[in-house]
């Protein structure tokens, strides 16, 4: 999205696609097209979702896929919003990443916010295999939801062999892996080592060792939690494990 304000070129991305290079060329030729030699400058706006490499990576469409291999990032990742992880902020649709790493810390004051994605937020399948995070995830918010130290909130995402090391330092729906895994969500072969810690006053819930909550059909095979979660409370769904939730296949937790 392309508009000018005086003579500076503001150019918004919400979401990268397979033509958003191609759309992002465009508009930066419509814009020395109007404003021409008076050209101040760009401003290129990710604001949308934010990530330490990507703010937001889709692929949909018949035959469209998008693939992430030996990717990294290793900068801190602060933001004011939601939606917000180590590597990449939001994905969505045919999306695969395979051997890459986040190493910063992820602090915000919004949900859906995780070691190295935020949200995936599809039915089309997303995979990510032999991929960790390092970095500590934290929201300063008492109300935000779905923080997790690989994945804040997932939908249809297959986790495999992957794992996370970080403190998680939030009050509600929050886990040592995944904050919130939604159906078709699939945790094989993973693990987590961080600690869970309240982020202030309030009354905790819905908090897990490796998930925070499990709404619709999931899959956990082989998978654990080592770090330390607040209190066990059976009222307020804390548990070593997986918060609370229905729906769920547990093999070897």
């Amino acid at each position: 999205i392309y508009r000018r304000e005086g003579n500076i070129a503001l150019i918004q991305v919400t979401r990268f696609l397979q033509g958003t290079a191609r759309q992002v060329a465009r508009a930066v030729a419509d814009a020395k097209r109007e404003i021409g030699p008076n050209l101040a400058g760009i401003i290129l706006d990710l604001r949308n979702a934010t990530g330490g490499l990507v703010g937001s990576a889709s692929a949909f469409g018949a035959g469209s896929s998008l693939t992430f291999t030996n990717t990294y990032a290793t900068g801190a990742v602060d933001n004011t919003g939601a939606t917000t992880g180590g590597l990449i902020g939001a994905l969505n649709g045919n999306v695969t990443i395979n051997g890459s790493y986040a190493t910063g810390d992820v602090t915000t004051t919004g949900g859906s916010v995780g070691g190295f994605i935020g949200i995936v937020n599809n039915t089309n399948g997303v995979a990510i295999n032999s991929s960790y995070a390092s970095g500590n995830v934290s929201t300063t918010s008492a109300s935000a939801s779905g923080i997790g130290g690989f994945i804040g909130d997932a939908t249809a995402t297959k986790n495999n062999t992957s794992f996370s090391t970080g403190n998680v330092s939030a009050l509600r729906i929050f886990g040592g892996f995944i904050g919130t895994a939604r159906a078709g969500t699939v945790l094989q072969d993973v693990y987590t080592t961080g600690n869970l810690t309240l982020n202030g006053p309030g009354t905790p819930a819905n908090i897990g060792g490796l998930v925070g909550f499990v709404g619709g059909a999931t899959t956990i095979r082989n998978a654990y939690s080592a770090g330390t979660v607040p209190t066990a409370n059976a009222t307020n769904n804390v548990a070593a494990s997986i918060g609370t939730g229905a729906g769920g296949t547990l093999s070897n937790v």
